[in-house]
């Protein structure tokens, strides 16, 4: 009985640290998107003050010839900047933060807030999610 409760207590521990790090889910947008079988989200990261700080956008194709090209064209636009580009098989998942983004579309970071952002993923045609 007592190690199940010293187990369980440990459990509740390493919970709250976990929570207590990511910030108890934080202040995200979400969005997706599907064409031709290929799917696509994007997942961007906001502080207190609802400023973009963060953009994750992740490709998953049906072929792997398109997840090579996409991550080809997109590694090779990053270069030389902050953002970075991984593929894993028919995924390719692109990392930049707001400064990055800023940079690559010729905007003021401290004008990307949430507003912002939701309406640009919606012309690009995302479904949110908050």
């Amino acid at each position: 009985m007592k190690k199940l409760l010293k187990i369980t207590s440990l459990l509740a521990v390493v919970a709250m640290l976990l929570l207590a790090l990511t910030g108890c889910g934080g202040n995200k947008l979400v969005g997706t998107m599907e064409e031709d079988g290929n799917k696509s989200k994007i997942e961007m990261s906001f502080d207190k003050n609802d400023k973009l700080t963060k953009m994750v956008m992740t490709y998953e194709f049906k072929d792997k010839d398109a997840a090579k090209e996409m991550y080809d064209s997109s590694k090779e636009e990053a270069k030389d900047s902050g953002i970075k580009v991984k593929k894993s098989g028919k995924k390719v998942t692109i990392t930049m933060k707001a400064k990055d983004f800023a940079d690559k579309f010729g905007a003021d970071a401290d004008q990307l807030d949430k507003d912002t952002m939701k309406e640009f993923a919606k012309f690009m045609g995302y479904e949110l999610k908050d």
